[in-house]
């Protein structure tokens, strides 16, 4: 019994589909092509027609740069690049450089630009004026002499200074001299005491920076308090030089 039901229900489904299929109305393939030819939703209209859409302007430093490439990139006929046959050493190329500066603060405002390409000695001893940085130093003891007595002079002072006062360095004044590079090592080491041996006024690159004062007995190399010893027999006999010596030196240091 259930299959003749199923059979007599499937002959129903049948015949309906088939009075519905007679009267229904079928799109063709090439009408269903151009109904997607168009879009399905209607795209909104602008409110305002003659509104244009918005672009953002360039920034300042995007047109800066877009102007320095086209002036350094512009042929060396032009009058912005032009240079001078025989330009003298240091002397400035005859192109717009109040334009380009002008650029370029506008593309990296904390970039410093020098007026003038520095000499060649002039950089190397800027480059190696590290060199002559002693670190972090209280007194100098600078010698000018190379007997024994003198060295064992300042080597015995520089330790009392370590010990008592603050740091010391012992250094030889000959390459600094025959260098010329006193003013490097006066501004790289703001020390608060320089003590030279009696032979530095012989020396007359060093003695270009030594100011004297007679009526107080000051002396400064640059402006450094400089305390100059005397030859070192004279603190071998009596004691009592060697502790004014040392109550100078003090003094010195602590002002």
């Amino acid at each position: 019994m259930s299959f003749e039901k199923d059979f007599l229900n499937l002959l129903k489904s049948t015949t309906t589909f088939v009075r519905e299929s007679e009267t229904a109305e079928f799109v063709t393939p090439a009408e269903f092509q151009a109904l997607y030819r168009e879009p399905m939703i209607a795209e909104p209209k602008p409110s305002n027609p003659t509104t244009l859409p918005f672009k953002p302007a360039p920034s300042p430093v995007a047109a800066a740069q877009k102007e320095l490439k086209a002036l350094l990139t512009s042929p060396v006929e032009s009058s912005v690049m032009t240079v001078s046959k025989s330009p003298k050493h240091g002397a400035k190329p005859e192109t717009d450089a109040k334009q380009i500066r002008s650029l370029l603060g506008k593309i990296a405002p904390s970039l410093s630009l020098a007026e003038l390409v520095p000499e060649d000695h002039t950089a190397k001893k800027v480059l190696s004026s590290y060199q002559e940085n002693l670190g972090q130093v209280d007194v100098v003891l600078i010698s000018f002499e190379q007997d024994e007595a003198t060295l064992n002079l300042l080597k015995n002072l520089a330790k009392a200074i370590d010990q008592k006062l603050g740091k010391a360095k012992l250094i030889a004044g000959a390459r600094l001299e025959r260098e010329k590079r006193w003013d490097t090592f006066l501004e790289q080491n703001p020390v608060k005491l320089i003590i030279a041996t009696a032979g530095i006024s012989h020396f007359n690159e060093i003695m270009r920076y030594y100011s004297g004062h007679p009526a107080t007995g000051e002396a400064y190399l640059g402006k450094i308090p400089l305390l100059t010893l005397q030859e070192a027999s004279a603190y071998d006999q009596p004691q009592e030089n060697k502790a004014a010596l040392w109550k100078h030196l003090c003094q010195l240091f602590n002002r």
